[in-house]
């Protein structure tokens, strides 16, 4: 017997492909646009019926569009309205950004005028880079300005800075540490020295009146904090830190009329000032003829207790270009011949600025070792019971009509205090 089963499965029959949508993206975006370039070109958007005739869809599906992506007649006629306006009033100052440090852009006068224009141009790197020499040179410059001591804090400077800053050197975006430190040691050897002598020769001043030309032998030690073994540099005592590192020493001639430094020479940090003296003098007579000096191989220098050596001071003596005033060593030999000048040869003295009252002051010479020629000493004697520091002397040699005791001691003095104000600066730098 056969069964038939009288439930029928309901079968679905195969849709076909339908009807594409008329509303598309491509549609949208021609509207869009078409709306946006009339509004701009002729002041007026085109009708929502020649906008659905040009691209078939109906009048509705347009205005939707339309108001769907913010272009509404009322606000598109008013923005047309102040656009207008604004363009027949006279331009405003246009205002980019604030700068708390905006005196820095006081500096763009005196760099364009001076020879960084011409001497940048020169710097080139030894590896690929978009970054402009301009962009490296004024970042220094800034770096310098705001007292920043290793380029290691541009880092937390550059996300502080504002658009000002930036702008300053060139770019939009203050450049990062390790960028700047990466561009300066991939610097050539040669390009950074001709740097330096078109730079250093306009420091040189040439109007500087006559017996004003005293430079002071400045020198700074500059540690280099690196893991690499073995040590590139013998280490040394850093002043600023305390502590010994791999270091270099600079030293910086510094015109006291001028207050610029006007050269410098890099040497091991293990090298004195006596050492390194006679190539400072001739590094000071090369810049003053690249800049056209009137008397470039007249030199007077200040020199601390570092130059003191009878051979370097001999050297001196005989060099009649050469005028110094130099700081004497109370040694064993010396004080001997500054306990017999006669106490009738000393006459009160009160240095502006001096509170101790008991100072005397007389001129004298005395003979050090490995120097043939007796030095003009100008010797200060400090009468105060128990005091520790009873002389202060300075060799000199100058001319006695021309400058007094008093006078020399002036120089020394002067000497003195800018050391101590850069040495209160750096103790700030470094706390």
């Amino acid at each position: 017997m056969t069964t038939v089963n009288r439930i029928r499965e309901a079968v679905k029959p195969r849709r076909g492909p339908g009807r594409p949508p008329e509303r598309t993206p491509a549609k949208e975006q021609e509207i869009i646009r078409t709306c946006v370039r009339a509004a701009l070109l002729g002041g007026q958007m085109p009708s929502d019926g020649a906008l659905a005739e040009k691209v078939g869809l109906g009048e509705r599906t347009v205005r939707d569009i339309r108001l769907g992506a913010g272009l509404n007649r009322w606000q598109i006629a008013a923005w047309i309205r102040e656009r207008e306006t604004l363009q027949r009033k006279e331009p405003e100052e246009v205002v980019l950004c604030t700068m708390p440090c905006a005196g820095v852009w006081l500096l763009i006068p005196l760099i364009v005028r001076s020879a960084l224009s011409s001497a940048v141009r020169g710097l080139h790197w030894t590896v690929g880079t978009r970054i402009e020499a301009w962009q490296l040179v004024l970042t220094i410059v800034l770096w310098a300005v705001l007292g920043f001591r290793r380029f290691f804090h541009l880092d937390d400077f550059r996300h502080a800075a504002d658009v000002g800053m930036a702008l300053f050197t060139g770019g939009v975006r203050l450049l990062a540490d390790s960028t700047v430190w990466r561009l300066v040691h991939t610097l050539p050897q040669e390009s950074v020295e001709a740097f330096y002598q078109e730079t250093a020769a306009e420091a040189v001043p040439l109007n500087a009146p006559h017996g004003e030309e005293w430079i002071s032998m400045d020198e700074h030690v500059v540690g280099f904090f690196t893991k690499l073994k073995p040590h590139p540099l013998k280490k040394t005592r850093v002043p600023t830190r305390g502590r010994s590192y791999p270091a270099i020493r600079l030293y910086a001639p510094f015109h006291l009329w001028a207050g610029r430094f006007v050269g410098l020479v890099v040497t091991k940090a293990t090298r004195a000032l006596s050492q390194v003296l006679p190539t400072l003098i001739a590094e000071v007579r090369r810049l003053r003829k690249l800049a056209g000096h009137p008397q470039p191989e007249q030199v007077d220098v200040l020199l601390d207790r570092g130059a003191y050596k009878g051979t370097l001071f001999e050297q001196l003596m005989a060099d009649p270009d050469v005028r110094f005033i130099a700081m004497a060593r109370a040694t064993q030999k010396n004080v001997p011949q500054w306990e017999a000048v006669p106490d009738e040869a000393f006459v009160a003295y009160q240095p502006v600025g001096e509170q101790n009252p008991n100072l005397k002051i007389a001129e004298t010479t005395t003979v050090i070792s490995n120097c043939r020629y007796p030095l003009h000493t100008v010797l200060i004697r400090d009468d105060t019971p128990e005091t520790k520091q009873r002389w202060r002397a300075l060799f000199a040699k100058v001319s006695t009509e021309g400058m007094s005791p008093p006078h020399l001691t002036k120089y020394h003095l002067n000497m003195m205090s800018r050391e101590s104000m850069r040495g209160q600066l750096d103790a700030r730098h470094a706390g």
